[in-house]
């Protein structure tokens, strides 16, 4: 997984996004695993939790829509593909994925 979500920051900068910033790129494409992973280590949730799910992508992308800083326009998109990216990739479990209107999340690991 680790090595899959790296490849699409590959084909992204050799690609369309040639001119996006790699730290970026990296940081949209493994942002929901550092919310989840973080999250796990220390409140002991699920792997997949909050950061899988498409209400905390909304809030993330749409906070950067109210930075005043014009030049953060292109970085908005490159976000929100990463990050898409990386939830549909993943194969996130709808419960998750839609995270509240489905119901709660699935138990993790003992």
């Amino acid at each position: 997984m680790i090595m899959g979500h790296a490849a699409l920051v590959v084909l992204g900068k050799r690609t369309i996004l040639s001119l996006a910033p790699i730290p970026l790129m990296i940081l949209a494409v493994y942002g929901p695993d550092v919310i989840d992973k973080s999250a796990a280590l220390v409140l002991g949730t699920p792997g997949k939790w909050a950061g899988h799910s498409l209400l905390i992508f909304a809030i993330v992308t749409l906070a950067l829509l109210f930075i005043p800083a014009r030049r953060l326009a292109p970085a908005w998109w490159v976000l929100s593909l990463f990050w898409l990216s990386h939830l549909f990739l993943d194969i996130t479990d709808p419960v998750v994925l839609l995270w509240p209107l489905l119901g709660e999340f699935p138990p993790g690991p003992p």
